[in-house]
C-alpha cells in the first residue's frame, strides 16, 4: 500500500473538498456519514482495498481538511461529491455510509463516469417512519443541549446511541472517538437544521433514483440498533424498488457502523462488487 496522499477539489460554490488517498488501481471515493470527518468510518477498510484500488476518503465541507461554508443544504453535499469525483479524471466507484450513502446515490445521477455505487444503510428520508422521526427529533434536541453547554463528546455519544449498537459504541469509547469527533456535532446539527427547512428537489425522490443507470450494491446490518433499524432497512427497500440495477447483502452480525467493526469483511464485499462490475 502506498503512503497517504492528499487530493483537493473545488465545489461549485468555491468550497474546497479534500480527501486522503491511498493505494493504486481504479479509483473509489468513500463518503462518510454523520459523526465522522473522514477519519473513522471508512479508513479501517482502506488497507484491505488499497492493493486493488486507489481509495479516496473525502471529508465533507466543514470537517477535516475541507473548507467551510454556511450553506449546508442537501444539494451542496451532493455537489461536493460530484466535484470531487469529477476532479479525479477517471471513471470512479462511489461508496457511502448512512448520510454518505444518500450522497453517493445522488452523485451517481449526475456523474457520467461511475463504475458502480455501494451504499451501506443509506439515510433515506422518504423512507423514515413517524416513530423513528420522533426518536430522531428527541435525539437531536438532547444532542443540541449538550453542544450548547460545550459538552461536544457527550453530544456525539447521544447521537451514536441512536445509530450505533452496544458493540459499536463500546468500540468508539475505547478508541476515544467521542472526544475526537465531538467537534463535528455543530456541523451535524447545522445540516439537520437546514435540511428541515429545505423544500427543493431531493436526490432520493423516486423519480431521481430512477435516473441511476449503474449497478448499486445495498449493504445492511442485521444488528442495527432498534432505534433506527426500521428506518435504515426501509431505506434499503425503497432504493431497491426505485433503482433499476440493485443487489442487497446483509451482514447478520453487524450494525450500522459495520465498516468500522468488521472492515475486512465489508471491504471484501466492496472489492467483489467492483471486480465483477456489479
Amino acid at each position: 500500500m502506498t503512503d497517504e496522499r492528499i487530493h483537493r477539489a473545488v465545489s461549485d460554490d468555491g468550497t474546497e473538498i479534500v480527501g486522503s488517498v491511498q493505494g493504486d488501481g481504479p479509483p473509489l471515493v468513500f463518503v462518510h456519514g454523520f459523526m465522522d470527518d473522514g477519519a473513522l468510518q471508512w479508513k479501517p477498510a482502506v488497507p484491505f482495498l488499497a492493493d486493488q484500488f486507489t481509495c479516496h476518503v473525502l471529508s465533507a465541507r466543514n470537517r477535516g481538511r475541507s473548507g467551510h461554508s454556511e450553506d449546508v443544504s442537501p444539494p451542496r453535499f451532493v455537489g461536493d461529491v460530484v466535484a470531487y469525483a469529477s476532479s479525479i479524471g477517471a471513471p470512479v466507484g462511489l461508496v457511502g455510509l448512512s448520510f454518505g450513502g444518500a450522497l453517493v446515490l445522488g452523485a451517481a445521477q449526475r456523474l457520467g463516469d461511475v463504475t458502480g455505487v455501494v451504499a451501506y444503510e443509506p439515510a433515506v428520508m422518504p423512507a423514515i417512519t413517524e416513530e423513528v422521526r420522533e426518536r430522531m427529533v428527541s435525539t437531536v434536541m438532547r444532542e443540541a443541549e449538550e453542544v450548547q453547554q460545550g459538552r461536544l463528546a457527550d453530544g456525539m455519544r447521544i447521537w451514536s446511541e441512536f445509530v450505533g449498537n452496544d458493540e459499536e459504541n463500546a468500540a468508539l469509547e475505547d478508541a476515544n472517538a467521542f472526544e475526537i469527533l465531538g467537534v463535528n456535532c455543530p456541523a451535524d446539527l447545522a445540516i439537520i437544521q437546514q435540511s428541515s427547512v429545505y423544500q427543493g428537489p431531493s436526490a432520493l425522490d423516486a423519480s431521481a433514483l430512477a435516473k441511476i443507470s449503474v449497478p448499486v450494491l445495498l449493504l445492511q446490518g442485521g444488528r442495527t440498533t432498534e432505534a433506527s433499524a426500521s428506518w435504515f432497512h426501509a431505506g434499503i427497500r425503497y432504493v431497491d424498488e426505485h433503482v433499476e440495477q440493485t443487489s442487497v447483502h446483509e451482514f447478520p452480525d453487524l450494525g450500522h457502523l459495520g465498516p468500522m467493526i468488521a472492515p475486512e469483511r465489508v471491504a471484501e464485499k466492496i472489492a467483489d462488487f467492483f471486480d465483477t462490475g456489479g
